[in-house]
């Protein structure tokens, strides 16, 4: 009797029956059918189940939601969904929050060389905010 050994692992020996696309060892082509059979079915079911719960929903048959983001070119759409499920906002958002709160600062303040820094820092603001919104429209990189 030859020994049978697996090449590259010396005095390991292949296992008895059929080789991993032929299933477990010890069963037969009926029974590995039977289970794909079984197996078909499971998974029909669950298709059944999930689509009756997707066709009881109030949504049904209706369009998305428009996630308000139309105005933002195709690649990065999903960069600024992220950021915003993480409770983010892009920078240039961001810009723009503190600029509108200089704005409302720069209202509520007097006259005086106080009031005139403030509208250098806002002209500035505004000007860096149009030069990376430029930017974002050329590159469409973040």
């Amino acid at each position: 009797m030859v020994k049978r050994t697996v090449p590259g692992r010396p005095g390991a020996t292949p296992p008895e029956g059929p080789g991993p696309r032929g299933g477990p060892p010890g069963r037969s082509p009926s029974e590995r059918e039977a289970d794909l059979r079984s197996l078909e079915e499971r998974i029909g079911e669950a298709l059944r189940a999930a689509e009756a719960d997707l066709r009881a929903s109030p949504a049904w048959g209706r369009p998305l939601p428009d996630e308000g983001d139309a105005d933002v070119p195709p690649e990065l759409r999903m960069a600024f969904k992220l950021l915003k499920n993480a409770g983010h906002v892009p920078p240039e958002v961001a810009l723009m929050q503190e600029l509108q709160a200089w704005r409302d600062e720069l209202a509520a303040m007097p006259a005086g060389p106080q009031a005139e820094a403030l509208k250098r820092r806002i002209g500035e603001r505004e000007l860096l905010i149009a030069v990376r919104i430029e930017r974002l429209a050329r590159t469409r990189t973040l």
